[in-house]
């Protein structure tokens, strides 16, 4: 029963994203088949009733607004989520296959950089609290969360490969490629997760069971390690969904700056000629994606705190 009901939960909350974008879209002005140099009106009726959309004007905007998403809708019955607006005699589904693994790739290995990163900085700043260390530490992670990511890509570019020509500056083209856009795309989330560990462990040091292991003998990194991080680890794991929808969010920016083949190039690119089907079919990979993940987190949180199971 808890299944089905956050299954009808999550199915809501896909419609919903899908609606709203939808909406977003057509309230900017402009439509797919405006070019610099205007179409005659006969041409842009022919390619309006070819992909079964609508111009402006036709209609009051929310009856032309229903008109086009039932024309969205008519393709995912049919397994398909439309064709490109863009890309002539393409179909979404074959667009997104292409350039997802580049963007899952992405955002595979700047998560597990930011696991790694974040978790062992905020072990190491609780075991050397208000040290200089921990001070150090607290104050460049504020920095790394406050700037935006283009900064960071600017700022690794320039030293990396400009100044020290440890790296190419762009492209996905081998092992050495992947190391600035990942170093870019991690700083954020690693510098998060090590202020929300650090705290997460000052609290657990505080318990009466840290004074029993330091008690048998224990050092306090062996504490830390040993008993404070497994209990620490649930808080710290519900940050993995919203970090991980910061990583394909913010992997948009990072592959238009390196010049990665993902699907963050092709959703500005779809927004900016309104290619319909194109912006709502990599919104819907997108979001499936996010909700499945909140759905593992969660599973995750039970199974390391099974006392969740009596509240389900």
């Amino acid at each position: 029963m808890p299944f089905l009901k956050r299954s009808l939960s999550n199915l809501v909350t896909l419609l919903a994203i899908l609606i709203g974008t939808f909406f977003l879209l057509h309230t900017l002005p402009g439509g797919p088949f405006d070019t610099e140099k205007q179409l005659p009106k006969v041409i842009q009726a022919n390619l309006y009733e070819k992909y079964g959309l609508h111009p402006k004007g036709d209609d009051s905007f929310l009856v032309w607004l229903g008109k086009d998403l039932g024309a969205y809708f008519k393709y995912l019955p049919q397994g398909r989520l439309g064709p490109s607006l863009t890309f002539i005699d393409q179909d979404v589904s074959a667009i997104i296959l292409q350039a997802l693994p580049v963007s899952f790739e992405l955002g595979l290995w700047a998560l597990l950089v930011s696991i790694i990163v974040g978790c062992l900085l905020g072990i190491l700043s609780a075991r050397f609290q208000n040290r200089w260390f921990d001070s150090s530490l607290q104050t460049l992670a504020t920095l790394f969360i406050s700037w935006p990511s283009f900064i960071f890509a600017v700022g690794v570019i320039f030293v990396f490969s400009i100044y020290l020509k440890l790296s190419p500056p762009a492209l996905w083209e081998g092992p050495n490629f992947r190391i600035l856009p990942v170093l870019t795309l991690s700083l954020y989330p690693s510098a998060y997760l090590a202020i929300f560990t650090r705290h997460v462990l000052i609290d657990q040091l505080k318990s009466d069971y840290i004074r029993t292991a330091r008690a048998k003998g224990l050092t306090l990194m062996q504490a830390i390690v040993s008993h404070a991080f497994k209990n620490a680890s649930p808080p710290v794991l519900t940050l993995l969904g919203p970090l991980t929808a910061h990583l394909i969010t913010g992997s948009f920016v990072v592959e238009i700056i390196f010049s990665i083949p993902g699907l963050g190039r092709h959703f500005v690119s779809a927004i900016t000629n309104r290619d319909y089907f194109l912006v709502m079919g990599i919104t819907l990979v997108y979001s499936t994606l996010l909700i499945l993940l909140n759905w593992i987190v969660d599973l995750l949180y039970v199974w390391l705190d099974p006392r969740l199971k009596q509240h389900e």
